[in-house]
């Protein structure tokens, strides 16, 4: 816990109930070093802020943890007679709050309550269902279908063949690949990867064997191929079907080590290849682009991962694992789902799988249930009224006055979400220039080595945001 107060009484009152229940408790006296703390690993579970009287500088340090620290609950310290500002402050996101002189039976039940009353979607993904991978989201394996993917992987993974990874596109051929690298004896060593789809025949093959470096101060340097590069690692070949028959043969040699065209003898290259190989719903996967050689090489041991269509327990979770990525990267609250959201989204086919989950899940958490009107111009499921009043209710507070008032004057059918996300991070930027404005006394060199910036950075940005000192 973090306890914001300068007041003796309610330090040593916290300070009691902190070791009555093994709690840990650190404590700062202004704004200023709060928000030092919060930014420091790990961060703090709950906030404590104690609602000083006549000091503005708490509700703008609320504010901005709020903006910056959308799930990072925060319980207020407040006296009786402070109802207008308790309220203000519980208006601009605090959570809950203890009136004070604070007792260890009122502070214990609130913590105890806000707790246990935890929704399961703030906790961390956990379980045998979910296992994190690095570079992307969880492996999502609540599903029979990715049940049996895992245990194929698992299985692989120790063996060190080469594999090809097959699925259609954006199914997460790239997480399977990852998920078998990292289970593997190379987990230590490089990941590396290339698009065959995004390289014309002599790029991939200068990417895969290097090149000499022509320039004219490279001395004759050669730059190292990504062959070379991943010894001992894992390379992922995306869409290996585009390259060419002349650079599989190529790489094949490669990897047997086949002496080369000048007689040299070359020993067989220590990477492990996962190629992955796009499918068509409606036609299968396009072997017909490989040469004998290089499937045979490769194609010994093939994984297929199914479209989310085919495993639809892992849809709602995966749609909670992009919700809370974006909340975060937008510094706003994730949006629960509705009732009628969870049904069309275990209906929905996904056709654009991952990509368009993850489409509709940045939809959603701006629009609420109108985000369905987003997905191709057709409703998932049918709206009864714009859902303007909880869109507010998401948005930080002042985001509907001033210039983001143009943001919500329409229908949320016809807003903008690139408007919407601009605006929401405009207003977070700004609480934090005030609060550190506030802090510092509108000193505006502390000012911008607290939110380390330029200074004349900082200039541009109280400009633009059109703010003032207050008048003395």
């Amino acid at each position: 816990m973090l306890l914001i107060s300068k007041d003796p009484s309610t330090l040593r009152t916290l300070s009691k109930v902190g070791e009555a229940n093994s709690w840990h408790l650190q404590t700062v006296c202004t704004g200023l070093e709060a928000i030092e703390r919060a930014r420091s690993t790990p961060s703090p579970d709950v906030v404590l802020l104690d609602l000083v009287p006549d000091n503005g500088g708490t509700l703008t340090t609320l504010q901005w943890l709020r903006g910056a620290y959308p799930r990072l609950p925060v319980i207020l310290l407040s006296e009786e007679k402070d109802r207008d500002r308790m309220l203000e402050a519980l208006r601009l996101g605090a959570n809950d709050f203890v009136i004070k002189p604070c007792e260890k039976e009122q502070l214990d039940r609130v913590l105890r309550n806000h707790f246990a009353s935890a929704s399961p979607d703030d906790a961390p993904f956990a379980g045998e269902e979910v296992e994190r991978i690095s570079g992307g989201l969880p492996f999502i394996a609540v599903s029979s279908a990715m049940k049996k993917l895992h245990a194929q992987a698992e299985l692989l993974a120790p063996a060190g063949v080469h594999v090809l990874i097959v699925g259609e596109q954006g199914t997460g051929k790239e997480t399977t690949a990852r998920l078998i690298h990292e289970l593997s004896p190379r987990c230590e060593s490089r990941f590396l990867k290339v698009d065959c789809a995004g390289l014309s025949g002599d790029h991939l093959e200068r990417e895969l064997f290097g090149h000499e470096v022509n320039s004219p101060n490279s001395f004759g340097r050669h730059k190292l191929g990504k062959l070379e590069l991943g010894r001992a690692g894992t390379l992922l070949l995306r869409e290996i079907t585009e390259m060419s028959s002349h650079l599989q043969a190529k790489v094949v040699s490669a990897l047997q080590g086949v002496p080369s065209a000048t007689g040299s003898d070359n020993a067989a290259l220590n990477i492990r290849i996962l190629g992955t190989i796009r499918t068509d719903p409606d036609q299968g996967p396009f072997y017909d682009k490989l040469n004998t050689d290089f499937l045979q090489h490769l194609g010994a041991f093939t994984i297929h991962v199914p479209p989310l269509r085919q495993r639809r327990e892992d849809i709602l979770i995966l749609l909670r694992c992009f919700m809370k990525q974006m909340a975060r990267r937008y510094g706003i609250p994730p949006r629960t789902l509705s009732a009628n959201a969870v049904a069309a989204c275990e209906r929905y086919a996904w056709p654009g799988n991952m990509a368009e989950l993850e489409n509709f899940a940045k939809a959603y958490l701006m629009l609420g249930d109108n985000a369905s009107l987003m997905l191709g111009g057709k409703a998932l499921f049918k709206v009864d009224r714009p859902d303007r009043a909880n869109l507010m209710q998401q948005l930080p507070q002042g985001q509907a006055n001033g210039g983001a008032a143009a943001a919500t004057t329409h229908a949320p059918e016809t807003a903008s979400l690139k408007s919407l996300v601009r605006n929401v991070t405009e207003e977070t930027e700004r609480t934090a220039i005030a609060a550190a404005l506030t802090e510092t006394h509108w000193n505006r060199k502390a000012a911008a080595r607290l939110l380390k910036i330029s200074y004349r950075a900082l200039l541009y940005k109280i400009e633009h945001h059109q703010m003032r000192p207050p008048q003395l």
